[in-house]
């Protein structure tokens, strides 16, 4: 009985380790059908970002945004349909994550982005990508952006 119990508690364990507590992971999109959540999402020259922010009307400096961003070193090569490996595809696309406020303006470095993202298509508004995007930030809590979202074109000079 007591051997039948180690073996189980033996199976178990690296689950129990490596499991990441439920609570500790956020599906960031998901936070706009949350009070007070919006999103917004752009490009800018070669630079795409996925806003969802938190700002409740009243309130002083409690206001945050989860900041993700995709840089392709070639704009122009992007196709449609094309899957780019965010830990894999360096040379053509990279990607940074932060969770911006007040009293926080620099990007998580210790970030580890990984995931796909897929251009589904492009016109002289818009870029449509599909994001299956999961980021380990550094104090470890789990972010995850599994969704398809229309980003839109905005001026260069302004």
């Amino acid at each position: 009985m007591l051997k039948r119990f180690y073996f189980s508690a033996l199976l178990l364990f690296p689950a129990l380790l490596f499991s990441q507590n439920a609570k500790d992971t956020t599906d960031v999109p998901g936070l706009v059908n949350e009070k007070y959540y919006t999103e917004h999402t752009y490009v800018k020259g070669a630079d795409f970002t996925h806003d969802v922010g938190y700002n409740e009307p009243g309130a002083v400096d409690e206001e945050f945004d989860y900041m993700l961003g995709f840089h392709f070193t070639n704009f122009d090569s992007i196709a449609d349909r094309h899957t780019y490996d965010l830990a894999k595809d360096t040379g053509f696309v990279r990607s940074k994550f932060g969770i911006l406020s007040t009293w926080n303006w620099d990007y998580d470095d210790k970030a580890v982005i990984t995931g796909t993202i897929t251009i589904l298509g492009k016109t002289k508004k818009s870029v449509a990508i599909e994001e299956d995007v999961r980021v380990i930030a550094g104090d470890g809590r789990i972010y995850i952006y599994k969704t398809s979202r229309s980003f839109t074109y905005l001026r260069s000079d302004g």
